[in-house]
């Protein structure tokens, strides 16, 4: 989660609660006949965001940094558009399945939006900078292709000497998973009708887990007034699901496979669980699964963490030689004396 949490700040629009509406123009970026503006609130706004994350004020020097990195996105973005470099709707389709699941492999749409609102988004933002993303990728990539095309695949000795390193970290904590009745209470749902349902659906069950099962399936049929399904795999140092589940976090580590809780209260509705899984602690292998219900093992984990670090590397280096090409005094103005608020 900490993962998803890092590249989701990156990928995010800013928004700050700074009142003062400040309108100077920072930068113009020029590459089409259409002119995209920098102000000093727009950059305000994001540097603000940044030292409440970072827990600091940036120096001017770093407000340079974030302000040219703004001015080359713009100009990338122009130039994908101009020379007329898009991306698909599998292709982003892919990408944000990716980011759904590293949330958690069974994650469902409430809590990828969960997830996104305790970052300080909606979906509908999320999805607009992201599609940004990926067009700035492609264009790199695609102008860059021979540097990327020059990465070589880490080796065998190279992931073992990693896994050596770094070997205490791979720590799987205990984890459970657990399916589930729900309620929902958020948005405008009504709470005490939420909470008349759950109690009346506890009734039945009455912690029998067959009669957990029955009731469980009966939420896809229309008009049940509940959701129910398979939460997925609940690890316990899982910060997103501590967000979710609230005071509840704790009980399915508290109960035996096959046992059904009483009614609990999460930030998504009234709820009942039933385990059907426990894993403990363990400190993993090269041939283990990476998290549990992952295709994906250690050993290829390492692998294409490795392989990212150098694909970051070139990236860095692909950005820069791009920079060079599209930033020139026709196509960039400054007004740096703008950044000493």
């Amino acid at each position: 989660m900490k993962r998803f949490a890092l590249i989701l700040a990156m990928l995010l629009p800013c928004i700050s609660m700074f009142p003062q509406a400040i309108d100077q123009n920072l930068a113009f970026v020029q590459l089409l006949n259409k002119r995209k503006v920098i102000t000093v609130k727009q950059v305000r706004q994001d540097v603000e965001k940044l030292e409440a994350a970072s827990g600091r004020k940036l120096t001017l020097d770093e407000r340079k940094q974030y302000l040219n990195s703004q001015i080359t996105e713009a100009l990338i973005e122009q130039a994908a558009e101009r020379d007329k470099i898009t991306v698909s709707d599998a292709e982003f389709n892919t990408r944000l399945q990716g980011y759904r699941n590293m949330v958690g492999p069974s994650a469902t749409d409430e809590q990828f939006e969960a997830a996104l609102k305790a970052q300080g988004s909606t979906l509908d933002e999320f999805k607009t900078k992201l599609r940004k993303q990926l067009v700035t990728e492609k264009y790199i990539t695609t102008k860059k292709q021979a540097l990327f095309s020059a990465i070589k695949d880490p080796t065998e000795d190279e992931i073992g000497a990693f896994f050596t390193t770094y070997s205490a970290q791979f720590v799987r904590p205990d984890t459970v998973r657990f399916n589930y009745v729900l309620t929902d209470t958020t948005g405008n749902a009504d709470k005490a009708k939420a909470k008349e349902l759950i109690d009346s659906l506890a009734k039945q069950i009455n912690h029998d887990p067959a009669k957990f099962d029955e009731i469980m399936m009966k939420s896809a049929v229309a008009g049940s007034g509940y959701k129910g399904g398979d939460f997925g795999y609940l690890p316990k140092n899982n910060q997103q699901g501590q967000n979710l589940l609230g005071k509840s976090f704790l009980v399915p580590f508290s109960l035996k496979v096959g046992e059904v809780s009483d009614v609990l209260e999460s930030s998504m509705g009234y709820y009942i669980l039933k385990v059907t899984e426990i894993l403990g602690q363990k400190f993993l292998t090269l041939a283990d699964a990476v998290q549990p219900g992952a295709a994906m093992n250690l050993h290829d984990y390492i692998k294409g963490t490795i392989a990212q670090q150098r694909q970051q590397q070139i990236l860095q280096k692909a950005v820069a030689e791009i920079n060079t090409e599209l930033r020139t005094p026709d196509t960039v103005t400054v007004f740096e004396q703008y950044l000493n608020w």
